[in-house]
């Protein structure tokens, strides 16, 4: 099961959020926490240490991407950013974002990123097995 944190200044968006992931995907998504800002969303990550941080972009104070400076490009968890701003995209990939959701996030958009994220585990995976055997080999 993946755990994550909701990031997202507006309740009702984190909330919606929240709920469309403990409504329908309880069995792969646990929601540890959510924060309504950076700095608090910065604490929960370091104490909950999760798989995804789904990510508002425009906030008071701080904008979503400073997010990435508290981490020095040493995150341990993947980006999913949620916004309602699609001129962002380009400088999300840019900051090796995992995922663009456009709210209102819906049913489909998880059942894409779920998919996404068992891909890419399956191919670090692969990695990680081929690696061994090449260290095994010398």
């Amino acid at each position: 099961m993946l755990t994550a944190i909701i990031i997202d200044d507006e309740k009702n968006s984190s909330e919606y959020l929240n709920n469309l992931l403990t409504r329908y995907f309880t069995a792969q998504i646990h929601v540890c926490d959510t924060a309504s800002n950076i700095q608090d969303g910065v604490e929960l990550i370091r104490l909950n240490n999760p798989d995804i941080v789904f990510l508002d972009i425009e906030m008071p104070n701080e904008n979503g991407f400073k997010l990435f400076d508290y981490f020095n490009g040493d995150a341990s968890f993947e980006v999913v950013f949620t916004t309602a701003h699609e001129e962002y995209a380009i400088k999300a990939i840019k900051n090796n974002a995992f995922d663009y959701l456009l709210k209102p996030v819906d049913k489909m958009d998880i059942m894409s990123l779920l998919k996404k994220y068992e891909n890419r585990k399956a191919e670090r995976k692969k990695s990680e097995i081929s690696l061994f055997n090449i260290k095994k080999g010398d």
